[in-house]
């Protein structure tokens, strides 16, 4: 769920306004009772036109914002080092708006401690500012700290997609895009010899087949491999 506190606001507010129209009718009307008609307060009415303002906002909000993992990376980094002074990137996922000149108005970073591999710290970024952070124990997976040179999402998602339709001639007007991710591939065949190697995994899917992706480095922008 995506959250967006000036909003949620604005829907309190509505609420507040709700109660001072009911409040005013009751005043109104002492020694008279008056019955309300759902026609003159619909407050299902009301709420429905806050829910609709709500996802218009939303969506204005994503559009204007729409940002580079660079660019929101700046903003995820400096809350890390809040965290913590000596706090690394191991992780990057955009949001599912993810645009064709590598942008989106949702990206999630997560950083660790070089030596504490349990504490993981992740930053949400939403439209340019912070929307959530989390900390938590976490020691499975994302222990490896990304390189301080890897390729931004703009060039990256251009290498990944140019690669994948080479390899779907026939069928890639079938595909849909998803998520745009980095991370150090730790397994191989992605790895071979080069051991981790820094990944940006861009996927594709279409119905009623398991989600591909493809694979480039993230340093040299070389391409690496379709992920099945």
């Amino acid at each position: 769920m995506i959250k967006n506190y000036k909003n949620i606001k604005k829907l309190n507010i509505l609420a507040v306004l709700i109660f001072l129209v009911i409040g005013t009718v009751i005043i109104s009307g002492c020694g008279k009772p008056k019955e309300i008609k759902t026609e003159e307060i619909n407050i299902s009415e009301v709420e429905k036109e806050a829910e609709k303002e709500l996802k218009e906002e939303t969506k204005k909000i994503s559009e204007e914002k729409q940002l580079s993992a660079r660019e929101a990376f700046t903003i995820a980094e400096a809350k890390a080092k809040e965290w913590s002074s000596s706090a690394v990137l191991v992780r990057i996922i955009s949001g599912p708006d993810i645009k064709e000149d590598g942008t989106s108005g949702y990206w999630t970073f997560k950083f660790r401690i070089p030596g504490d591999e349990e504490s993981l710290f992740t930053v949400d970024v939403e439209g340019g500012v912070i929307e959530n952070t989390e900390e938590k124990k976490f020691g499975y997976y994302d222990k490896v700290p990304l390189p301080e040179g890897w390729l931004d999402s703009k060039e990256a998602y251009q290498k990944s997609y140019a690669e994948f339709k080479k390899l779907h001639t026939t069928d890639f007007s079938e595909y849909k895009v998803s998520p745009l991710g980095l991370q150090c591939a730790t397994s191989p065949p992605m790895t071979g010899n080069d051991f981790p190697k820094p990944c940006w995994f861009l996927t594709f899917y279409k119905e009623k087949e398991l989600a591909k992706a493809a694979v480039i480095d993230a340093i040299t922008g070389e391409f690496v491999m379709e992920l099945k």
